[in-house]
């Protein structure tokens, strides 16, 4: 009888199922703060406030994630090697996103900007794990680690447990597809999730190392699963709102940040935010290093989230006398969804654009988040990375037999937008900038 077996209904995967011999050690992570923590931290940031169904979280993608490994696992291992390995899979899959900060990846931005050295939830994540160690053994520890910070020069079958978990065919990315697509109300992020897992193989590469690959019938799945992430890309990882509303809220912290001496600040943030905020000043302005920083504010930063961020917006548009006026700006446009108007910039434009919009603000004292460019590129499919091989005679990558992934191969797409404060529409240098713009 399966009576201790962890049991956890979700609206992606149905009845998920986590074996009996795990099942108490993964609740007594699940049920740790730190983990509990992420059901306050939303998958896509921002992006409810585009796609209103999207308030689904980092708890909910991490549980479908362990769930998915450990069906890749059960699909592609001979039974001895799925009892070494199935814990660890587990145990990697469940914790590796605990390092995110508010809004997931926006809150990144706030340490990307020239001169600094970027802190992402990767660099967070051993921290997090470090803070849960107690449920865990040594051993344990020193696999899992190299494996979440993605070591270079993995061997054996550790290069296959990294492909499982971070590669261009992995858990997470097979989750969040589906997961954020069917939050968002789209289609674009569907593909046959049981026939890919079907298709799964560990396949022995040109230099011995164990690889997570796919049998010659699931390279339609393959393209399919590419092609959904592409278009998830296009439609909403890289929405130009989404992408609008994540500047404006990191344009915010970091007008709060230094602004964070003054009076007002001080009597009105909350303490924990003060305190974090503080820290990211100093750091922002070079008097403390990454390590410094990430070691002395590990404390304040794993008790930050969404619902502390949007607090304090709604403190400063309710509070706003004596508050500094950009942060009062920022918040009211934030707290009202007062977005700038947006113009898209037509492919292969984006230089001359670029060149155009930072000439006039070098000629003019308006903000960023004022005027200018916003978007990104992206590629579907590299050949650098790690390639997703096809079992055939022997390891093949994939383009050899996808004239769909032929084609998409190392192509960089991008997405630029235009953005301009909707207050500043009546000015007449605006008007000559936008005169200049739409020669396009």
């Amino acid at each position: 009888m399966k009576t201790h077996n962890l049991v956890i209904n979700d609206p992606i995967h149905g009845v998920m199922e986590f074996a009996d011999s795990n099942s108490q050690s993964i609740r007594t992570i699940i049920n740790h703060p730190l983990f509990q923590r992420l059901r306050h931290i939303k998958q896509l940031g921002m992006g409810d406030l585009v796609f209103p169904g999207a308030v689904h979280t980092r708890f909910n993608h991490s549980l479908g994630v362990a769930f998915l490994a450990n069906r890749i696992i059960e699909q592609t291992l001979p039974l001895e090697k799925k009892r070494e390995w199935q814990w660890i899979v587990m145990l990697i899959s469940l914790l590796h996103d605990m390092g995110h900060g508010p809004f997931s990846h926006a809150f990144e931005r706030l340490t990307q900007e020239v001169g600094l050295t970027s802190i992402t939830h990767e660099d967070w994540t051993p921290y997090f794990v470090e803070e849960i160690s107690h449920v865990l053994d040594s051993e344990t520890l020193k696999v899992i680690l190299p494996l979440m910070t993605k070591s270079e020069n993995l061997q054996g079958e550790f290069q296959f447990i990294s492909d499982l978990i971070s590669s261009q065919l992995d858990a997470d990315r097979l989750d969040y597809l589906l997961r954020d697509s069917y939050f968002c109300g789209v289609s674009y992020g569907k593909y046959d999730l049981n026939w890919l897992l079907h298709c799964m193989v560990a396949i022995t590469d040109n230099e011995n190392r164990l690889r997570l690959g796919v049998s010659f019938k699931g390279i339609g799945a393959v393209e399919s699963f590419l092609m959904a992430r592409r278009l998830m890309t296009q439609s909403v990882y890289h929405h130009p709102i989404i992408y609008l509303l994540q500047s404006l809220t990191m344009a915010f912290l970091a007008e709060c940040c230094a602004s964070i001496q003054e009076s007002s600040m001080q009597a009105l943030c909350p303490p924990l935010l003060k305190k974090f905020l503080e820290g990211l000043a100093q750091y922002r302005d070079k008097k403390i290093n990454k390590l410094q920083f990430m070691k002395s504010y590990f404390d304040v930063y794993k008790r930050l989230t969404d619902h502390m961020i949007y607090q304090w917006i709604e403190t400063v548009v309710s509070n706003q006398k004596g508050l500094p006026q950009k942060v009062v700006d920022l918040g009211e446009r934030l707290y009202h969804r007062k977005l700038p108007k947006i113009f898209r910039i037509p492919k292969g434009k984006e230089t001359i654009a670029l060149s155009i919009v930072e000439t006039f603000k070098k000629d003019h004292d308006y903000a960023f988040w004022q005027v200018g460019l916003e978007g990104g590129k992206f590629i579907t499919y590299e050949d650098s990375k790690e390639k997703i091989l096809v079992k055939d005679k022997g390891p093949i990558e994939i383009t050899q037999f996808s004239l769909l992934m032929d084609a998409l191969v190392n192509q960089k797409e991008s997405l630029y937008y235009f953005y301009l404060d909707t207050n500043l529409l009546s000015q007449k240098p605006i008007k000559d900038l936008m005169c200049r713009l739409e020669c396009f």
